[in-house]
């Protein structure tokens, strides 16, 4: 494989991750009624601004590499990704009685996980599996890397904070959205530390760094799905000398961030709005009252990713959705188990975002970074199969 491919390959990654790391938001920042003080640096309006036009990019470059390699197209069967697509299309079939506008959001969501597996498996077929694993991780170390730094500059320049909040907002509208989207860089920089030798001291520099900004957001969902994805890590590592390791550092961590849950960023003061036990009840409430096919439009809490989803189609669909989850992290298990490197990263990774989904919703989102992430790790596991994959094709 020549270098130009492996190029178009990462590019087409990073830009994917540009689009879905830096939502165009701004115009609803501007209106808020909490948050109209926000600024950010103009780099980062000119990305989020142009976050659309990073996707377009990215799938000028996915079929400008169809074009290139035009000798041979095939798409590798995957059928957890295509269970994925049948649950999202019935889900649009029902909102579409209810919110059609959101019924168009969701129709567009599904034409964008479409063009991500075809790209993807186009991309697999043809340059092979090794060449295919390496480009993805760095594509995703790299924008990971550059997620922490923008961030960083946001801060020290005193950008992304909002008067009368000590939340730091960064690059995002909310603390929380990213805490989240910090933490999966953090677990994206540690898993790279774990499978490479090089460039530690910066990634770890980085790492660091990655750690601070998400205490500064005084998001506790970005902690547990840290916690928890150290946790995957251990639980299917069989070095028994880098399990102590990663216990240790665990351990420290864990009580950093004990100490840390008396700073102001944790402190929501008596005026804080509505509580997770407050959400709760009410998606339990409209549960309650629409059982079997839900209220078919979202209702504005976003504190469980589940009971979200139970609120928008109904509890039946809803279960099936979390039991189609449980199968592939359980299916993914047995692959990280197996072949390791990165797929102990996609274990670790979704599990802690399964989790995670219990306290905020972007699992239920149809077009943010985390929600992304998992879309690709269900398109990469179980594509990425040398079995699946002729070896003549390779180039």
């Amino acid at each position: 494989m020549n270098i130009f491919s492996k190029k178009l390959v990462f590019f087409y990654y990073f830009s994917l991750f540009i689009s879905l790391g830096f939502k165009s938001d701004i115009g609803g920042i501007s209106e808020s009624q909490y948050w109209s003080s926000l600024e950010f640096l103009p780099f980062v309006e000119f990305l989020k601004e142009r976050s659309s036009l990073f996707f377009l990019l990215s799938i000028f470059l996915g079929l400008f590499f169809v074009v290139l390699k035009n000798n041979y197209f095939s798409i590798i069967r995957n059928n957890l990704f295509f269970v994925f697509l049948l649950l999202n299309f019935v889900f649009f079939i029902r909102i579409f009685f209810e919110d059609y506008d959101l019924s168009i959001k969701y129709f567009q969501s599904i034409f964008l996980y479409i063009t991500m597996f075809v790209i993807s498996s186009f991309f697999l077929i043809n340059i092979g599996y090794d060449n295919f694993k390496r480009e993805f991780f760095n594509s995703i170390f790299y924008f990971s890397l550059f997620y922490i730094v923008i961030n960083f500059i946001t801060l020290i320049s005193g950008k992304g904070f909002v008067i009368d909040n000590p939340r730091f907002f960064g690059v995002t509208s909310h603390p929380n959205f990213l805490g989240v989207n910090l933490v999966i860089c953090n677990i994206v920089i540690y898993n790279y530390i774990l499978l490479n030798n090089r460039k530690k001291i910066f990634a770890i520099i980085v790492l660091m760094a990655g750690f601070f900004l998400q205490i500064l957001t005084g998001s506790r969902t970005s902690f547990i799905i840290l916690v928890v994805s150290f946790l995957g890590i251990i639980f299917i590592l069989k070095d028994i000398k880098l399990k102590v390791l990663l216990i240790s550092i665990l351990t420290l961590f864990s009580g950093i961030i004990l100490l840390m849950l008396d700073g102001e960023q944790f402190d929501r003061g008596s005026g804080g709005g509505n509580t997770r036990k407050e959400a709760w009840a009410n998606m339990i409430q409209l549960i309650g009252d629409n059982p079997i096919i839900g209220v078919g439009s979202v209702v504005g809490n976003s504190e469980n990713s589940y009971l979200r989803y139970a609120v928008l189609v109904g509890l039946p669909l809803a279960i099936i959705l979390i039991s189609w989850m449980i199968f592939f992290i359980y299916k993914l298990y047995f692959l990280s188990k197996r072949n390791g490197d990165i797929f102990r990263f996609f274990f670790s990774l979704v599990f802690a975002l399964f989790a995670g989904g219990m306290l905020e919703g972007y699992l239920s989102d149809l077009w943010s970074f985390p929600k992304g992430i998992f879309v690709l790790i269900i398109i990469l596991s179980f594509v990425s199969n040398k079995r699946q994959i002729d070896p003549e094709r390779v180039v």
